[in-house]
């Protein structure tokens, strides 16, 4: 799931940002499974009557519908538009799973990261993996 909407990318970026369901369907085998072809503001598909998924399910996906999009906690693009922005972060590590809808948030956050704002990074995005 991926709840950054495209208009939180910096203008510069948005190029790279394919990976959103709003511009490129999933190839996710498992989030595809899991939320159906409704797409990834609807609470997942719950298999096998697991009343612990089907819980953890509802939770996440609200979460996601409901979080405040506006909320520098919750966009990291928003956090850099603060008084200190980016600057004097810790070093950072990212894994990205390469088929995964939020890949490009992960990929263009540490671009930010490293290159306008000095901070030590590291990225491995493993191709062909899903959630």
């Amino acid at each position: 799931m991926d709840f950054l909407p495209p208009s939180h990318v910096l203008f510069q970026y948005l190029s790279e940002y394919i990976s959103h369901s709003f511009i490129t369907p999933s190839q996710d085998p498992i989030l595809n499974v899991a939320l159906g072809p409704s797409g990834p503001f609807k609470p997942p598909i719950v298999h096998r009557g697991s009343a612990s998924s089907k819980t953890y399910g509802e939770n996440f996906g609200l979460a996601g519908i409901h979080g405040d999009k506006s909320d520098p906690l919750f966009d990291p693009f928003l956090y850099g538009t603060t008084d200190r922005g980016h600057r004097d972060l810790p070093p950072a590590y990212f894994q990205v799973c390469g088929l995964v809808p939020p890949r490009d948030v992960a990929r263009v956050y540490e671009r930010v990261l490293r290159e306008e704002s000095g901070v030590q990074t590291r990225l491995d995005v493993y191709k062909g993996l899903d959630h």
